[in-house]
């Protein structure tokens, strides 16, 4: 191997050590918490067990009876038909909204504007509830705390 080549392995061989030092936290929190549930899933659903009792082994045969069963087939196809509508179709139309409004000569603005509005009014909502939650003389917060005799717990939330 040659110097030249010798520096790219190195230079390879941090960029990949780097990337791991970064993606690997996310990576195990997602193996801890998605992967090993999903595989256990998949092995629990091999067997015939009630909770409690032995588990008996029973390959693929849990999965022949559910596709012979008919509720199995309508439960899929009405899955299938909320997800299109909840969450396929309201991209879609958020998409062809955008385009329409990106490509406007006149009113662009007041447009977005209107289509916007709502996303960051219910942002300014939430401040505003949680900010009188936390109000320290009126604040539901404190008003419980005096209601249960912890006088002494209630405080100025967001000034202290």
């Amino acid at each position: 191997m040659t110097q030249r080549n010798k520096l790219v392995a190195n230079r390879v061989l941090r960029n990949v050590l780097r990337y791991a030092f970064f993606v690997g936290p996310a990576g195990a929190i997602y193996a801890v918490f998605v992967l090993k549930p999903l595989i256990g899933t998949i092995w629990l659903s091999l067997y015939e067990w009630n909770g409690a009792g032995p588990k008996v082994f029973l390959g693929l045969a849990n999965y022949a009876e559910l596709a012979r069963d008919q509720v199995f087939w309508i439960a899929l196809r009405n899955n299938l038909i909320w997800i299109l509508a909840s969450v396929i179709n309201p991209m879609l139309i958020g998409l062809v909204i955008a385009a329409v409004l990106a490509n406007l000569r006149r009113g662009r603005i007041i447009y977005q504007t209107v289509f916007f509005s709502p996303v960051v009014l219910n942002l300014v909502v939430v401040g505003i509830v949680w900010g009188l939650m936390y109000n320290p003389i009126l604040g539901v917060i404190n008003s419980t705390l005096r209601f249960v005799g912890l006088e002494s717990w209630t405080r100025g939330w967001l000034g202290d």
